[in-house]
């Protein structure tokens, strides 16, 4: 499970500050027009302002049981309605509130092109990044760019991670079809048979990148050539040195 606070997709602080609220969640003058413009009841515009002022803070429309208590009282002061006035609106009202926030910030809701842009992206990506979060940051960026309405997280983790299983596939295909059979019987044993020295071989050639030091760049270097010790890489680092 990808951790959401890990990545660029945006979600509420619980505990929005004044300033905050002023600057994030205060409808402008245009806003409100728009909001009596196309919506009739006065209790119902609270509904479509806390719609319209949380996809303008997080690219998607949230479920009202995630938006912060405080975004949506400071809407309903903004209003000048009762404490007890509701923001929940009735589904097919609330698809409406969809539609026309959208048009009014002109912003593409996800469907098949924008899923089409989130895996071009992630597949541009996925032959140098390898961790879930950073290929989700990639797909959010570009559907951003494109102005596409966000999908839920979870719909972005599920195509990063069958991506990067796709890509993987590929890569260790590649690489197990260059090997000859002794090759592949010396790689099984490592694994299937690892002593002391093989298991720390492993762990040495498995260790993440440490910072940008002197030394560690030079026990980078040595890994590097450790690596480069089980054979000849260079075919197939080609497309990375162009």
């Amino acid at each position: 499970m990808t951790a959401l606070n890990r990545t660029a997709y945006p979600y509420f602080k619980q505990s929005p500050s004044p300033r905050e609220l002023a600057e994030l969640y205060t409808p402008t003058a245009d806003e409100l027009d728009l909001a009596e413009r196309r919506v009739r009841s006065v209790p119902n515009r609270l509904s479509f302002l806390v719609l319209l002022k949380s996809f303008q803070r997080l690219g998607y429309f949230p479920k009202d049981e995630v938006i912060p208590a405080p975004v949506t009282s400071h809407l309903r002061e903004q209003l000048g309605l009762d404490a007890d006035v509701s923001a929940s609106a009735p589904g097919a009202s609330r698809r409406r509130y969809y539609q026309v926030i959208r048009d009014y910030l002109q912003v593409k809701p996800y469907d098949s092109s924008a899923e089409q842009v989130a895996t071009t992206a992630i597949e541009a990506a996925v032959s140098v990044m390898d961790h879930p979060s950073d290929l989700i940051n990639v797909a959010v960026e570009r559907l951003i760019k494109g102005s596409y309405e966000l999908p839920a997280f979870g719909t972005l983790e599920r195509l990063a991670k069958h991506l990067r299983v796709l890509s993987h596939t590929e890569l260790y295909r590649q690489i197990s079809s260059q090997l000859n059979q002794a090759e592949r019987d010396y790689l099984d044993g490592l694994i299937t048979q690892p002593d002391a020295e093989v298991k720390a071989m492993l762990n040495q050639l498995k260790a993440a990148p440490k910072s940008e030091k002197l030394t560690h760049l030079v026990q980078l270097q040595q890994t590097f050539d450790e690596l480069m010790s089980f054979g000849d890489a260079q075919p197939g680092l080609f497309h990375l040195q162009r």
